[in-house]
């Protein structure tokens, strides 16, 4: 997500500069060098300073996402604050009946379960998927190929996840994007409304979630100060957002790092959702990898339309590959056995997972973390959503 890895990525990338990067040497291959993580020159016309007193980078150039979009500029009661004419008619039932009674314990099961914890039988909303409760083994074992054993930060513990929760079962595309903000910040805009929306901060991706809400009619998860949503104006003085009800809250929210990797995983346990790795490059291609996601291999050094990989098990499509996700936590290490984990408190970096079109097969093992400072934008980057089931 955030290095230059290669010299493909230099063909790729369309930001101006890369704030805090950590890039990795072009030369890595097999060997399992460990990432090398000098300062980047940043910007020399970028504004290296946040709300919060972070170095940052603003890359240069105008950009219509740039600008402030008046149809969510006003400031949002947490509490309130819907538009009314926005609230979604109707929840639709999605087609995955057997899926959703895999995951839902039958009569047999030994005791009745928080209704939290469970996917409803019916009234899937269109295009999202059910994540039950559960447990998972997060992290790589360390004889996985592609496994950075130096820079170990995949360190196998035991998660619990205590409600379920949907998710977009796909990332954002530019059409869904357009239609909420105005504007379409991606620089494959050519590839077309179905395909992913990219060049999106992790700002912009917390108000784009908090706007989504107000559309559909819910109370949104984010504050920029006490009882005042957080929106693009927080965004655009890269304001860090206060999720204040953490995951009760009603609205659409970036998944955790953990929810993200327990619903990429979908049950699985090897590197990828749809077998292991054996070609951790791109050359050869992987086979698995290609059956599921958009990678260096076969994407052309572009993004592809939604939804046009093979799903993960739980009916999630671009999991792996495409464009990179970012996801709510802070990167640091991982702290042993947890429950609902939502990471550090603090950091520099937000963690993404998944790769992107332009990354080597080792970098789209469902266990791998990439990070990077909030305010960067890069065209192999976008966002996928979540909400918590009430």
């Amino acid at each position: 997500m955030p290095s230059i890895r290669d010299p493909l990525l230099l063909v790729v990338l369309l930001a101006s500069c890369v704030p805090d990067a950590h890039p990795r040497n072009p030369s890595d291959g097999d060997s399992g060098a460990p990432d090398s993580r000098p300062t980047a020159d940043h910007d020399a016309t970028s504004d290296n300073s946040d709300a919060n007193g972070t170095d940052a980078c603003t890359p240069s150039g105008p950009r219509d996402s740039d600008a402030p979009d008046a149809s969510t500029s006003d400031e949002t009661s947490l509490d309130s604050g819907v538009d009314a004419a926005y609230v979604d008619a109707g929840a639709q039932e999605g087609p995955l009946d057997a899926l959703q009674e895999m995951r839902n314990p039958g009569p047999g099961a030994d005791a009745a379960p928080d209704a939290r914890s469970m996917c409803p039988s019916a009234g899937w909303p269109s295009g999202w998927v059910c994540i039950p409760a559960g447990a998972f083994t997060m992290g790589s074992p360390v004889t996985e190929p592609g496994r950075d054993n130096l820079n170990d930060d995949e360190v196998q513990h035991q998660v619990t996840i205590t409600r379920a929760f949907w998710m977009k079962a796909t990332e954002v595309t530019q059409g869904e994007w357009q239609a909420v903000t105005g504007n379409n910040p991606s620089g494959f805009n050519a590839c077309g409304a179905n395909c992913p929306v990219e060049e999106v901060r992790w700002y912009e991706a917390v108000a784009y979630a908090n706007a989504l809400s107000r559309k559909d009619g819910y109370a949104p998860c984010y504050a920029k100060s006490p009882g005042v949503a957080y929106d693009d104006a927080a965004a655009a003085a890269k304001m860090t957002p206060d999720w204040v009800d953490g995951l009760s809250c009603p609205g659409y929210r970036l998944p955790t790092e953990a929810e993200w990797e327990y619903a990429a995983r979908s049950g699985t346990t090897t590197a990828f959702y749809s077998g292991p790795i054996t070609n951790v490059e791109c050359s050869p291609v992987d086979p698995n990898l290609d059956k599921v996601g958009w990678y260096c291999a076969n994407s052309n050094s572009t993004t592809h339309s939604v939804a046009t990989k093979q799903p993960s098990p739980w009916g999630l499509y671009d999991m792996l590959g495409n464009v990179w996700e970012f996801v709510w936590d802070w990167y640091g290490p991982y702290s042993g056995n947890v429950t609902d984990p939502l990471g550090p408190v603090s950091a520099g970096d937000r963690v993404g997972r998944g790769g992107s079109f332009a990354e080597a097969a080792k970098y789209h093992r469902t266990a791998y973390r990439e990070y990077d400072h909030p305010d960067v934008r890069y065209n192999f980057l976008g966002v996928r959503l979540v909400r918590s089931i009430p």
